[in-house]
């Protein structure tokens, strides 16, 4: 929920003209007038770096500026997360993502349900969790809600992964109907879900090679920080997925065993037909691989799309890279899963870039 000072349930707005100070004189207006309650346009984080330089300096803020916009991605607006980010720095916004997380692994599948639906019912950090404006299609004073961001709906899928098809085809539709989720994160979330409950996957290589099975057979999902040391992530069997939404290169990171060897994969889940990957944030992947002694005849990366996306191999992947990595293309069926409706589902399948949706024209590169 936006917070407090912006707005008020309880108090609503209307303008009276009047020529008379007296009472009497246009309290008669009011049973007249339909009551219309305003709510403020939210500020944009241009506007917030305006406020946080009044209290803080513009020195401050600069310095701190990937943290606050951070911050803002993944919080939504809050001025005083920014303030205590400035006063206490990166480590206080680990801590309200660790809370964050804590809370969403700690409520009942019953509660996280009434906050989605309900985010007005108050439940202790439900602010963190979804993000309430006014509609942009309505002429009228009408509220929409939407998860506050990718790592949210990270966190959300991840705790209840291991929930029954039942209930994981509730949170989906919640998403899709209820919290206005973009296409793209509706795709990786779904994605996810299809990943830990697949006994192998099925890779389409980029070149003349055939088609190649793999067994995977995870059983869990683990949200982790890109800070963490990589000693942390070596658990066997598990499928992690970091908290940060703008984590480069890849979007989750499996280990597993199979006949005695030790795999790995890094995970790209998109929507377009190109999508670039970054060489620090490989890098970083290959470090985590190294940890877990996943040998390099072993190693894939894979690039997860819609049933029917037509994916190329991103050109600014070096020859030197693909001698460490095997990069293969997974195609994803969600239509077949029966937990979208008809539209949806077509929408995820047979999209092709991300600009596709908003205005139907396609690029190269997502």
């Amino acid at each position: 929920m936006p917070d407090k000072m912006f707005w008020d349930l309880s108090v609503s707005l209307y303008p009276i003209l009047s020529t008379s100070p007296k009472p009497e004189r246009y309290e008669c207006f009011v049973k007249q007038k339909r009551l219309r309650v305003f709510y403020p346009r939210l500020p944009s984080f241009e506007e917030a770096i305006s406020v946080w330089t009044v209290h803080c300096g513009a020195k401050e803020v600069s310095n701190n500026l990937d943290l606050l916009y951070q911050a803002w991605e993944d919080f939504g607006v809050d001025f005083r997360l920014g303030l205590d980010i400035i006063e206490l720095g990166a480590d206080h916004l680990d801590t309200v993502r660790q809370k964050t997380w804590k809370f969403i692994q700690q409520s009942p599948f019953n509660d996280l349900h009434r906050i989605l639906m309900n985010p007005q019912s108050g439940l202790g950090l439900s602010h963190r969790i979804i993000h309430t404006f006014p509609s942009t299609d309505s002429a009228h004073a009408v509220l929409e809600s939407a998860i506050c961001s990718n790592t949210i709906s990270r966190m959300i899928v991840s705790v209840h992964a291991t929930q029954p098809l039942q209930r994981r085809q509730e949170l989906f539709r919640m998403f899709e109907w209820t919290m206005g989720a973009s296409l793209g994160w509706l795709f990786e979330a779904m994605a996810l879900d299809k990943l830990i409950h697949s006994e192998s996957l099925t890779l389409l290589p980029f070149s003349q090679d055939p088609v190649l099975t793999i067994p995977f057979g995870l059983h869990s999902i683990t949200v982790f920080s890109n800070k963490d040391d990589v000693n942390t992530t070596r658990v066997l069997a598990t499928l992690y997925v970091p908290s940060q939404s703008n984590n480069p290169a890849w979007d989750a990171f499996a280990v597993w065993q199979s006949d005695g060897e030790v795999f790995g994969a890094g995970f790209q889940m998109t929507v377009g037909r190109q999508h670039h990957v970054n060489a620090d944030g490989l890098l970083a992947l290959e470090k985590r691989l190294d940890a877990c002694k996943v040998d390099p005849r072993n190693r894939f990366f894979i690039f997860v799309t819609p049933k029917n996306a037509e994916y190329r191999l991103p050109p600014n992947i070096s020859a030197a890279k693909q001698q460490i990595w095997q990069f293969y293309h997974l195609r994803l069926d969600v239509a077949s899963a029966g937990i979208l409706d008809g539209a949806t589902s077509g929408s995820l399948d047979e999209i092709r870039t991300v600009n596709d949706i908003v205005a139907g024209v396609p690029q190269d590169v997502v």
